[in-house]
């Protein structure tokens, strides 16, 4: 037996079991240690083709997924490999009495991790039946586990650009949606759509932080993406919030239950993303001067400015994540 191709091999079974049920089970630590430096060189590859905004960044979730997913089958696989290589004589070949090669090892391991039946390679002795169970076992496990990941990161994508679609479809800018909002008295006809905004902003947000790789999905319509519509609610929740004059008008407490969910889910972005323009992005002040002259009373524009101007840290993180998404969007600057 060769204890250092056996040692080597369960330390990479280890090693993506490890990986893979942290980053699809352990919903709180987000991706595992092999999936998140995986995502770290591909996005930044992708950030250095993506520097003039060409639309490369739509590409990204899915190459990071499909990548992951083959690492993940590849070291299992290699792993299981080297296990049964480490076995001198473990198998045999039925078919033809040639000595058994690290071809016929990678196709024995091959098949049994994809639960293909038995081929013509065949284990000699108990111990290797046994193992030859168990990676019959880890196959089913990997797969089935792979393809839950998958099903739930297309199912947030979808949640993710459905909600941005919600907000485009209120208005392109916050001083739209607010108007949209205003029924010549109030804004209270529009609380059930926030209220069903900050509910699915909440979802958006625990799946994100369930299934970092929905952190990578980057849509090539504004329209359907979250990073650039985001900002337009988070504004418009700030013109309700602080630049309506008249409080009864609106609903307090559901604009805090938006500004929760907005904050739950910039809690929830990439931390790479953060760092790329932290010192250089920032958003506009929302126009109150749009809404005067729909006959909303506001409060006058430089109190306005300087109620959200405590609020700048969080302002420039939005900013951060619109300006990874859109590096070229004109609505970043004053």
């Amino acid at each position: 037996m060769n204890y250092w191709t056996l040692g080597l091999g369960i330390i990479l079974l280890l090693a993506v079991i490890i990986d893979l049920c942290w980053t699809t089970l352990w919903v709180d630590r987000g991706a595992g240690p092999i999936t998140n430096k995986i995502t770290d060189i591909i996005w930044g590859l992708f950030r250095q083709l993506d520097r003039k905004g060409n639309g490369v960044l739509g590409l990204v979730g899915p190459v990071i997924l499909l990548i992951t997913l083959v690492i993940w089958v590849a070291i299992l696989w290699f792993g299981w490999t080297l296990i049964f290589a480490s076995f001198e004589g473990g198998v045999e070949n039925t078919a033809r009495a040639d000595a058994i090669t690290m071809v016929d090892y990678l196709y024995y391991a091959g098949y049994v991790i994809f639960s293909l039946g038995n081929g013509e390679i065949t284990p000699t002795n108990g111990t290797v039946q046994l193992l030859t169970s168990l990676g019959s076992a880890s196959g089913m496990l990997n797969l089935s586990l792979a393809v839950s990941y998958v099903l739930s990161i297309v199912d947030g994508v979808v949640k993710r650009r459905t909600f941005a679609s919600s907000i485009s479809g209120m208005g392109s800018s916050a001083e739209e949606i607010v108007i949209a909002a205003w029924d010549g008295k109030e804004f209270h006809d529009s609380d059930i759509i926030f209220h069903s905004l900050a509910e699915s902003l909440g979802e958006i947000a625990f799946a994100q932080k369930a299934y970092p790789l929905l952190n990578y999905y980057h849509s090539v319509d504004k329209k359907k993406s979250i990073a650039y519509t985001l900002p337009i609610l988070d504004d418009a929740v700030s013109l309700l919030d602080i630049g309506v004059a008249n409080k009864e008008t609106i609903n307090p407490l559901l604009m805090r239950s938006i500004r929760s969910a907005i904050d739950d889910y910039m809690e929830s972005i990439s931390k790479k993303a953060e760092k790329d323009y932290q010192d250089t992005a920032q958003l506009s002040e929302p126009d109150l001067s749009l809404l005067a002259k729909k006959g909303i009373k506001v409060i006058p524009q430089d109190d306005f400015n300087q109620s959200i101007a405590p609020m700048v840290d969080r302002r420039r993180k939005i900013a951060n994540m619109l300006k990874v998404n859109w590096p070229n969007e004109e609505k970043l600057g004053n």
